[in-house]
């Protein structure tokens, strides 16, 4: 699971990790199915990661969209 940004963009923290232990393929899948919107997901292969897939997922940000908490 990555908490992705709207353009499926990887660069840094935990999704640049996955790329660069992953390989260049997950950036380059993503590339091709980005942008998405807030509260959608999609996925991707895991490249050579201990894993099939990635669900990459693009949640709220604090003060958008009306939520309170």
């Amino acid at each position: 699971m990555n908490a992705a940004n709207k353009y499926l963009q990887h660069g840094g923290g935990i999704a640049g990790q996955m790329v660069r232990r992953g390989g260049e393929i997950i950036q380059e899948e993503s590339n091709k199915l980005s942008p998405i919107k807030t509260g959608e997901a999609v996925i991707t292969s895991a490249g050579i990661l201990p894993a099939r897939f990635v669900i990459h997922a693009v949640g709220p940000k604090m003060g958008e969209g009306g939520v309170k908490i």
